[in-house]
């Protein structure tokens, strides 16, 4: 057959819109013959399948609104420099897209799901603000982030740090002094801790469900702070002591509460992106088994280059390299 000068034809122009760095990158070109039944294919154009391996880092936005609780979408976005008008995107139906989770680095911090939402997507105009429209294509996974590491060295430091302070009701309210000391060196503390946290996590302008946690921790401290002021200006111990008990009781109710409530939401939370994320993952398998009733010879193809028994050398098995395109190449550089 004669050799093809790729660089001769016509292509797609694509590139990957959200690429950050591009480490590694391989592309190949495949002819795909029509096949029309054992008709004359003479006068038939065939197709050509471009394929792309890259090991690379794609940036994408995330909500944290629902930190340490959230799932993120992990999208690598296509584009063509083509308009709408001369290239189109469509999704191939010939095989799934699918994804190596046993490959995933993040696994310490993620969860990895299976599903792959590979679809073609509009651009909005209103926010390019060209009056061309260029076809895009993403191809989407998710991750759900692993909670317990917030919430043992974050969560749990400042309840300790707010619990302390309880032990400024131990002082008694004629020493001011000695009792402000306590409050202010724990609330110092807690201001340093939230100081060190915050410089690991991103600069957001909202805040999340961890924020709200830590900061609810320093105003009820704030508020420990005037009340140790407010029980010295009593001239009365009996007044002085009604005072620390009221109180006492009132900082524990509040803590109690808001303990209760976090738990809720983080279970509430991480309930409802688990169940998102398995109605995603149902939605990918049923669109699997589609495309597998759809294309039952290529199946049998498949199933037929698993069965086959692997070279062997020395009478051990010799593993084969992978050279599979797929949509794995891409998500694995996330």
């Amino acid at each position: 057959m004669q050799e093809i000068d790729w660089n001769e034809q016509w292509e797609p122009r694509i590139y990957f819109f959200n690429l950050v760095r591009k480490d590694k990158i391989q592309t190949s070109h495949e002819i795909i013959k029509p096949d029309d039944g054992g008709a004359n294919t003479s006068n038939s154009v065939p197709d050509v399948k471009m394929g792309i391996r890259m090991k690379a880092t794609f940036k994408c936005d995330m909500d944290l609104r629902d930190f340490p609780f959230d799932c993120q979408p992990l999208t690598i976005k296509l584009m063509s420099d083509w308009t709408s008008l001369q290239v189109k995107f469509v999704k191939d139906r010939s095989e799934k897209d699918s994804i190596r989770i046993d490959t995933f680095t993040g696994k310490h911090e993620w969860s990895l799901h299976k599903h792959v939402n590979a679809k073609p997507e509009k651009e909005k105009k209103e926010q390019t603000g060209s009056p061309r429209e260029y076809p895009m294509y993403h191809l989407t996974t998710h991750v759900e982030r692993k909670s317990a590491y917030y919430l043992w060295n974050v969560a749990l430091i400042v309840l300790l740090i707010v619990v302390l302070s309880f032990t400024s009701f131990a002082v008694s309210p004629d020493e001011p002094a000695n009792r402000l000391g306590v409050t202010l060196t724990l609330l110092l503390t807690a201001v340093a801790f939230k100081f060190v946290v915050s410089q690991s996590l991103p600069t957001i302008s909202y805040l999340t469900i961890l924020d709200k946690y830590v900061l609810l921790g320093l105003v009820i401290q704030c508020l420990m702070v005037g009340q140790n002021a407010l029980a010295s200006i009593f001239s009365s111990e009996q007044d002085a002591a009604l005072f620390d008990h009221i109180s006492l009781r009132v900082f524990a109710v509040i803590i109690i509460f808001a303990q209760i409530v976090f738990i809720i939401v983080a279970i509430y939370k991480k309930r409802s992106a688990g169940n998102e994320l398995e109605r995603k993952t149902a939605n990918y398998e049923k669109l699997c088994e589609e495309i597998k009733q759809e294309n039952p010879k290529k199946q049998e193809e498949a199933a037929t280059e698993e069965e086959k028994p692997q070279p062997v050398t020395n009478g051990e098995p010799k593993e084969e390299p992978d050279n599979s395109q797929s949509d794995t190449g891409l998500l694995s550089g996330v």
